[in-house]
């Protein structure tokens, strides 16, 4: 169940940015903030990349102080 939910769910968010690009591209007449709208959410994934892997390094070293004060 959670499987079919999930797709549905990613399948709903892919027509909804299908249907964005097109109300923005097309109906406003702007291609350009499309453009703009594209580049913008690609900074915030590579930004939510680098702060997910600073997070989980931070961890990682936690864990081996820990380890370390055990040993």
């Amino acid at each position: 169940m959670q499987a079919i939910d999930n797709v549905m769910h990613v399948r709903q968010i892919r027509q909804y940015y299908k249907d964005l690009e097109h109300m923005v591209r097309y109906e406003l007449g702007m291609p350009d903030l499309w453009v703009e709208i594209q580049a913008e959410r690609d900074k915030l994934i590579e930004e939510a990349k680098a702060i997910t892997k600073l997070q989980q390094e931070a961890e990682r070293q936690e864990q081996l102080k820990r380890q370390e004060k055990i040993r």
